[in-house]
């Protein structure tokens, strides 16, 4: 796909080369010169030609010639890792106890504050 790109690329840049070549010269009195010799391309008096420097040969230029596309790397050189990170808190703990049989039964509840560590997986630092 590539190749075919470049091939048509190339073939354009010769074809419009070469009607630049041809399409230049100091003909008759268009829209570029007067044929009184008083104004010609140059912006100079004279006789009416237009003097153009000789052709060089043109080489296919522009982004692609020459910068060369690196991909944007996707990872870091490090990475960071997971780690179990603790922190104490606390929480109330509800307990009740039935006592009694039938109609005498009887539920007393009570609340207590526990405490426990809660831990979590962070990620930090680099490995």
């Amino acid at each position: 796909m590539f190749g075919k790109r470049l091939l048509v690329a190339g073939a354009t840049a010769v074809l419009i080369a070469g009607l630049g070549a041809c399409g230049g010269g100091g003909g008759g009195g268009g829209a570029r010169g007067v044929d009184s010799g008083a104004v010609t391309d140059a912006g100079q008096g004279g006789t009416g030609t237009v003097q153009e420097a000789p052709p060089s040969p043109r080489t296919v230029s522009g982004l692609k010639d020459s910068v060369r596309h690196l991909a944007a790397k996707t990872t870091r050189a490090t990475r960071p890792h997971l780690v179990r990170k603790c922190t104490s808190a606390t929480r109330q703990v509800r307990h009740t106890q039935r006592t009694g049989t039938g109609t005498h039964r009887t539920t007393r509840t009570w609340y207590t504050t526990e405490r426990y560590q809660s831990c979590k997986k962070v990620r930090t630092g680099t490995e």
